[in-house]
């Protein structure tokens, strides 16, 4: 079942359901990240795989959350907020870090 997940005829649809769902918890709370990173861990072919993965969903990840405060006419204050910018990016790195436990693990 692993195996046709990671590599077989839905890998690609198991992938982009894993980012999907990722982005749709992560919107709700931070520890969607995790889950997110977990999913792509899952569903990645290779531990190189995972990380690669789990890094893209984190620029995936800031980059529609400074979307997300343009749209609200809010991205000046929060790049002007300090480091707070910045624990954002960090935060998102929590992704290929469980991406990559999640596929040592799984």
């Amino acid at each position: 079942m692993k195996a046709a997940v990671r590599t077989g005829r839905y890998g690609d649809a198991a992938l982009l359901a894993a980012f999907a769902v990722g982005l749709a918890v992560s919107s709700v709370h931070w520890v969607g990240i995790v889950v997110a990173g977990v999913l792509v861990g899952l569903t990645a072919s290779s531990v190189r795989r995972a990380f690669v993965l789990g890094l893209t969903f984190a620029g995936i990840l800031v980059v529609v959350f400074a979307a997300w405060m343009a749209w609200h006419g809010a991205f000046g204050a929060w790049v002007g907020a300090g480091p707070i910018p910045l624990l954002t990016v960090v935060t998102s790195l929590l992704a290929p870090v469980a991406a990559v436990g999640a596929r040592v693990l799984g």
